[in-house]
């Protein structure tokens, strides 16, 4: 979002809306008006240094709280990179007896989603030890991306503590590269399903990563480019925490209050 240093004016509107007029710090000419700067919103206006973005509360206040996640954890995004072209690496699948092409995730997302991820994994092992107050029941997570300082989100996605059984969840082991936190090169988990997609490797379900690589990627069976930095931030969640002034009864209702309420693009197109 807009940075809050250069916000001038904030206009409730309807109660449900609020109106951000703020400075770019640019010195545009009325010619050089531009309207729906962001491509993937498509709300903002900006002209003689001047912005107008209009957002709902509730996306007005998690543009906020989003900003705090980058402050204390460092604007993070998803995928090394080169000017946008991303880094992959081989990896050899024995019961195909292939190679594939995977998407390399950023060392920063590494060490975010361990950091985040070792909070639940210590709830889990400690949760019936006596006097332990630091409880976790999972992790949300928002991958989005920035356009004139504003915060697009296009995906929500959510990875629960506790698996089948009430064993650890799957996801959570992160020493097994399938998984990692639902981000792990099996077909079934984002790095594995957008690299299917992308680099066709051979599993049949890539048209549903289809759609959510198509939203990041350009791309060919000759090249591959990021369309814009995609960035991504890790919440731990506490049980019966307030968030945003939203009640936390469970993991899966938060997953949809987000997605209700912020429409990421990649959710409403289908994907779970």
């Amino acid at each position: 979002m807009t940075n809050l240093e250069t916000i001038l004016f904030i206009v409730e509107y309807h109660n449900t809306n609020i109106i951000l007029i703020f400075s770019t710090g640019d010195d545009m000419s009325e010619s050089e008006k531009v309207k729906g700067k962001n491509p993937l919103l498509g709300t903002s206006s900006l002209w003689k240094g001047w912005g107008v973005e209009v957002v709902s509360k509730f996306n007005a206040q998690f543009q906020n709280w989003l900003m705090g996640l980058e402050t204390s954890n460092g604007l993070t995004e998803i995928f090394d990179h080169f000017n946008g072209i991303p880094k992959t690496h081989l990896k050899y699948i024995a019961s195909w007896d292939k190679q594939i092409t995977l998407l390399n995730r950023s060392y920063q997302m590494d060490q975010l989603i361990y950091r985040e991820a070792e909070k639940v994994i210590n709830s889990y092992e400690n949760q019936f030890t006596r006097n332990f107050t630091d409880h976790y029941i999972g992790l949300i997570y928002f991958v989005y991306s920035k356009f004139d300082g504003i915060s697009s989100v296009l995906y929500v996605g959510i990875c629960h503590r506790d698996g089948r059984d009430n064993n650890l969840n799957a996801n959570l082991h992160l020493n097994n590269t399938e998984f990692f936190c639902r981000w792990g090169d099996d077909f079934a988990r984002h790095i594995g399903g957008l690299s299917n997609a992308v680099f066709h490797n051979g599993y049949p379900e890539e048209q549903k990563y289809f759609r959510f690589a198509n939203t990041l990627f350009s791309f060919t069976p000759e090249s591959i480019k990021l369309k814009f930095p995609v960035f991504f931030q890790i919440y731990a969640v506490q049980p019966r925490e307030i968030l945003l002034n939203v009640p936390v009864t469970s993991l899966d209702e938060l997953e949809v209050y987000f997605i209700q309420h912020l429409n990421p693009l990649v959710n409403s197109i289908g994907f779970d």
